[in-house]
């Protein structure tokens, strides 16, 4: 049976936000019943509203399906541009009061992008929990390192993170820095749609929120990571775009050193770390 493409098109008229979801069908009775409400999305691009919205008013969300076995280029064209996606954070910052000097470049086309597996975020984001755990209660380091070889999961920690499983005892400053891996986990939770929301880096995350989202302490990871999804790359590249800038107007808030921003720079550096590993800026997680 032939495999068809489905594009559906999300347009917010009060940001001017065009989002596509790509997805893949083989009855053609989807085609069928769909294709009477298929729409040209360039009215989208050009900040046109769509015909039979879900919602209405300029605060909701406008949605269509365009029914089609697109070929890539094609596809790729209605894509949000790097320097939209630049404009479009720029916009997000000027209504939180943060201006930017204007010369920082947009991050990389869509098309360019190449994300990480889901398997491979879910055994990464595992490690640090476990590392986490044993700055909490060190008494469990070798049943944890036991553990974490049982379940594969060993093999995937880098030498850093081996030594400090190992190290009989760890500095204060190593405790801080595992302990700031807590946002990291935090957000690739939210990479892998395990959490719906991620508020602006202000508030540090609480654990209590965490440990439900994960597998049951020291019991079978299997399921987690073979089952972990990853959101679509236009979210994690406008994350991407919006941690770039946030971090840049810390820096020229911090150079500055007449007004503060109301962010937490620890949060910012965490996430802007863990989504270069995603993105594969960084190949590894340690650089």
């Amino acid at each position: 049976m032939n495999e068809h493409r489905m594009v559906v098109a999300c347009y917010k008229p009060a940001t001017q936000m065009v989002v596509l979801y790509t997805f893949s069908y083989r009855s053609t009775k989807h085609y069928n019943c769909l294709q009477n409400v298929a729409l040209n999305i360039l009215q989208a691009k050009f900040r046109r509203s769509f015909n039979s919205p879900i919602a209405h008013g300029n605060n909701h969300w406008f949605y269509t399906v365009v029914m089609a076995t697109l070929e890539k280029s094609k596809e790729i064209n209605l894509l949000m541009t790097a320097i939209e996606r630049k404009e479009k954070t720029e916009q997000i910052l000027r209504s939180l009061g943060i201006t930017l000097i204007d010369q920082l470049p947009p991050l990389e086309e869509e098309s360019a992008v190449r994300l990480r597996t889901p398997q491979e975020i879910a055994k990464r984001l595992l490690i640090l929990t476990y590392l986490n755990c044993i700055v909490e209660a060190d008494h469990l380091k070798q049943d944890v390192i036991l553990f974490l070889k049982k379940e594969g999961l060993w093999e995937s920690t880098t030498a850093q993170e081996k030594t400090w499983f190992e190290k009989k005892e760890l500095t204060e400053t190593e405790v801080t820095q595992i302990l700031w891996r807590g946002e990291a986990i935090w957000f690739m939770l939210w990479a892998l749609d395990k959490t719906d929301k991620l508020e602006l880096p202000v508030s540090e995350i609480n654990i209590d929120k965490v440990i439900p989202l994960l597998p049951p302490f020291m019991q079978d990871t299997t399921g987690f990571i073979t089952s972990a999804t990853i959101r679509s790359t236009t979210e994690i590249l406008d994350q991407a775009d919006l941690t770039f800038r946030l971090l840049w107007a810390l820096r020229e808030a911090d150079l500055d050193g007449s007004y503060e921003l109301p962010l937490n720079a620890g949060i910012v550096h965490e996430r802007y770390n863990a989504i270069n590993w995603i993105m594969f800026v960084n190949e590894k997680w340690d650089e």
